[in-house]
């Protein structure tokens, strides 16, 4: 007689997320969108899910595909209830789009949490939160005036200075300066070969 022993392996959720928009580096006032995959690789099906997205403070969240209505925790958590139940092996896709502000953070990293869960207890939650990381590009710019004091048919010098403190370059960089009715540019100067409009 043969005897033989098997190991079953126990049911089981196991949700998997992943967030990624693509680029390595973010501008101010850039639109990104963020592609969100969402995957059962458990042997049993997952119902109750809920991703719950922790956008940077240097982003604001404008819309998604989901086509649900998020609930919005604080001013950059956002969270998602599904009515849809995922089987094993299966897996959702949607995207949210976000617009970088105008004056990022001088951090290094500007990060993006995103994380899922379901009602069901998972053995494993090693993929159930996943982060995107973008290094933000930010400009600066200075604006003085000499006299300090303005008389009645004077001329005033104005200079502008921009700069990147970022490590990471910077493009398509329009700068525009505003002046009220009551003054006439006369002339303007630019350095490395920049054109005024």
């Amino acid at each position: 007689n043969q005897a033989s022993l098997g190991i079953s392996e126990s049911p089981a959720v196991d949700l998997q997320i992943s967030k990624s928009d693509g680029l390595d580096n973010i501008y101010p006032n850039y639109n990104t969108k963020f592609t969100v995959t969402i995957t059962n690789a458990g042997n049993i099906t997952a119902s109750g899910i809920v991703i719950t997205d922790t956008l940077g403070i240097d982003y604001t969240i404008f819309t998604d595909t989901l086509e649900i209505t998020e609930t919005r925790i604080t001013t950059h958590t956002l969270v998602w209830q599904l009515e849809e139940k995922l089987g094993p092996g299966d897996g959702l896709e949607f995207y949210l789009e976000a617009r970088a502000l105008e004056f990022l953070s001088e951090a290094e990293d500007l990060s993006n949490a995103i994380t899922v869960t379901a009602d069901q207890v998972e053995g494993n939650l090693e993929y159930n939160t996943d982060e995107d990381y973008n290094k933000a590009v930010y400009l600066r710019i200075i604006k003085t005036v000499q006299p300090k004091r303005a008389t009645v048919g004077e001329a005033l010098v104005f200079d502008i200075s921009v700069s990147n403190p970022s490590d990471y370059p910077a493009y398509d960089v329009f700068v525009t300066d505003v002046f009220p009715d009551f003054m006439d540019i006369t002339r303007a100067t630019t350095t490395k070969g920049y054109t005024p409009r």
